[in-house]
């Protein structure tokens, strides 16, 4: 009976573990919608103010600290981090302390193994030839004494 619980515990925890690894990227898709075009010439457009865009979209970072770990989460809408999408696909860039840690390719992932006190964490979103999506966020955070 021992050998029986024991087997089956073992083989619980083997399917539980064997499960970790796949679990799927994030991915933020934009939802279409449909849109009518104009051509200006068609419009009087004389007394109207112009309106100045900005090419930078915005994006989320969530973040969180536990224990020496900083557990991240980006929200790139626009913006795959699949090389097989159709979408603009990009990548990220990590600093740690205004050094290069990692190229990364997932919209989650944890910062492992920080050093007490406060580190500034800059994510770069790029292009894959490393050209800027001009996407950067830049926060601090406290890795506490023990």
């Amino acid at each position: 009976m021992l050998k029986k619980k024991f087997f089956c515990l073992l083989a619980a925890l083997v399917f539980l573990t064997s499960c970790q690894k796949d679990i799927p990227e994030p991915e933020v898709k934009a939802v279409e919608k449909k849109v009518a075009v104009t051509p200006m010439n068609s419009i009087n457009t004389k007394n109207e103010l112009p309106v100045m865009g900005s090419e930078q979209k915005d994006f989320l970072v969530e973040h969180h600290v536990k224990g020496s770990n900083v557990y991240i989460e980006c929200i790139i809408p626009g913006i795959s981090l699949r090389e097989n999408s159709q979408e603009n696909i990009g990548k990220i860039i990590l600093y740690v302390d205004d050094k290069k840690v990692r190229e990364i390719s997932t919209a989650a992932f944890i910062v492992k193994g920080l050093s007490n006190g406060t580190h500034h964490i800059r994510i770069d979103v790029v292009k894959l030839d490393n050209s800027p999506y001009k996407l950067t966020k830049e926060f601090q955070v406290e890795i506490p004494y023990e």
